[in-house]
């Protein structure tokens, strides 16, 4: 199960998702996908500008829950 995480930062800035490069477009917009599991799952995320001022953010993305299908 993977979960598309996208979005937009400074232009010329870095992102890195869970410590792994993100790659960014031209305009600072971004996107990856991101591996879940059942159950919460938190990410970190991290934003660096060209001048070195970095942001960073926790997100916690629920995997939802196993369902049975009969």
């Amino acid at each position: 199960m993977t979960c598309e995480l996208r979005g937009r930062t400074s232009p010329g800035a870095a992102v890195w998702l869970d410590g792994e490069a993100v790659e960014t477009a031209e305009d600072g917009s971004f996107r990856t996908e991101v591996p879940l599991r059942l159950g919460r799952n938190p990410v970190g995320l991290l934003a660096r500008n060209e001048a070195g001022f970095t942001r960073g953010a926790t997100l916690v993305v629920d995997g939802g829950k196993m369902r049975s299908v009969t």
